[in-house]
């Protein structure tokens, strides 16, 4: 596959990243950041992505110069922060696949604090990462796509890969962030409202 078939896939996507509610007002102000550019501008979040534990993996892997994204909007990485209590609540900011054509685009099989290796995108989906059929199939029939094993394993696999994005993801490209700003509301503004 193509990236420009991974963009123009006929039904209709998008990419996904989490955070917590709390970075929405950052996000808001200066897009999403990766790890590196918030270092480098001198922002800190309130709700960093990482544990320590990660940020120093991303780090010896060059993963923290990336804004990572997902395929779904069911991240394991993202439940496992939660129930951990690292995030508090979550929300999936949808990013518009224009993002791919941006350069120096990549991809990773897998959580990239693994130490999976990160290939160009284009690299990465001539070699058949991620599986977007997969993606896409569980997205109109996620029952149908778990009825089978082989099915199964392959979206496991494929919900594991990342899209990783170099330094900043402009708002313009997330389509959701309008939305989600307007349902956060923190302590503070409630008590004022």
């Amino acid at each position: 596959m193509t990236t420009e078939n991974f963009i123009q896939h006929p039904k209709p996507w998008c990419l996904y990243h989490f955070t917590d509610l709390e970075n929405l007002p950052l996000i808001r102000e200066h897009g999403l950041l990766s790890t590196q550019e918030l270092q480098r501008r001198g922002i800190t979040p309130p709700k960093p992505g990482g544990d320590t534990g990660s940020q120093i993996s991303d780090a010896r892997y060059g993963a923290d110069r990336f804004v990572h994204l997902c395929l779904t909007n069911d991240n394991d990485m993202a439940y496992r922060k939660e129930e951990a209590g690292h995030i508090g609540p979550i929300c999936y900011l949808e990013i518009h696949t224009n993002i791919l054509r941006e350069e120096g685009v990549s991809a990773c099989e897998t959580f990239t604090n693994t130490g999976t290796p990160i290939l160009p995108l284009a690299e990465a989906l001539a070699s058949g990462l991620p599986d977007m059929e997969i993606i896409i199939e569980a997205r109109e029939s996620l029952l149908k796509v778990l009825s089978s094993e082989d099915s199964k394993t392959a979206y496991l696999k494929a919900k594991k890969a990342e899209i990783l994005v170099p330094d900043c993801i402009p708002k313009s490209f997330i389509l959701n962030l309008e939305w989600q700003s307007a349902q956060f509301s923190s302590p503070s503004q409630r008590e004022i409202g």
